[in-house]
């Protein structure tokens, strides 16, 4: 069973506004990491993956999640689209991405480029098969 996080309706023609800011943040990230400023790279990197999840809910069901656990906003995508191809893995690569921001935030740790990267390739192909599903 699916548990219902915190949620807010939001007007459907809005889904291009998070589409825009996930590419937006994206964009930002692979800019700064010339900089070698990979703290910053890694949290629009988890705002863009975040922003990507809200593009889809808000575009499939006009409701994006507002809870702290992001774990929320996966089973909201279940919810929604609980038999689009290729789900399990995309939402692992979400998970992945909120993993390493998790990691971080509760460590202390800092990210490094080795952590970049991969967030960066998990970002990438969770981000294919979403603008894949916003084209259907």
């Amino acid at each position: 069973m699916v548990r219902r996080g915190t949620r807010k309706r939001v007007d459907r023609s809005d889904w291009t506004g998070f589409l825009a800011a996930a590419e937006e943040n994206y964009a930002s990230a692979c800019t700064i990491l010339a900089e070698r400023k990979y703290r910053a790279a890694g949290i629009l990197l988890v705002h863009a993956a975040i922003a990507l999840t809200d593009a889809l809910t808000v575009r499939g069901g006009s409701v994006k999640s507002t809870g702290e656990h992001h774990r929320e906003a996966v089973d909201l995508v279940c919810e929604l689209l609980p038999t689009a191809a290729g789900l399990g893995p995309a939402l692992r690569h979400f998970e992945a991405i909120i993993h390493e921001k998790n990691r971080v935030s509760y460590t202390g740790d800092a990210f490094t480029s080795n952590d970049i990267a991969r967030m960066r390739t998990h970002y990438e192909r969770f981000a294919l098969w979403v603008k894949q599903q916003l084209r259907t």
